[in-house]
């Protein structure tokens, strides 16, 4: 039973740690990387921030949809022949993340390796 409450835990905490870690990388890049950084540089770090959360929203926002949603709506969120495309959309954020520096590219890894991991776990 504690092996699924830990499971469990991970799972919210992951879930939570996301947009917060994009989020924190986004403010980074907007108050200093984005001037200090060539053009070219700061146009891949955002769009990795974007796929990262665009990763985490689209496996996320079916399931937290299904969760709310009355039980006579029938609505169930079979995710399993989209994952594939969850895990490069995920796998590329995180490649383009490089592109940063500092601590948003800290964070922006961060998230994508937890958005990796949790993929894995699905």
């Amino acid at each position: 039973m504690s092996d699924y409450r830990i499971l469990i835990t991970g799972l919210y905490v992951g879930v939570l740690v996301i947009p917060v870690l994009v989020c924190l990388a986004f403010v980074g890049l907007a108050r200093r990387l984005r001037y200090e950084l060539p053009r070219w540089r700061s146009v891949m770090g955002s769009v990795s921030l974007a796929l990262i959360f665009l990763g985490w929203l689209l496996s996320i926002g079916p399931l937290l949809l299904a969760q709310l949603a009355y039980p006579y709506l029938r609505f169930t969120a079979d995710l399993s022949r989209w994952w594939s495309a969850f895990v490069c959309v995920a796998f590329l954020g995180t490649l383009l993340a490089h592109a940063l520096r500092g601590k948003a590219r800290a964070y922006a890894l961060l998230a994508g390796t937890v958005e990796l991991v949790l993929l894995a776990l699905k």
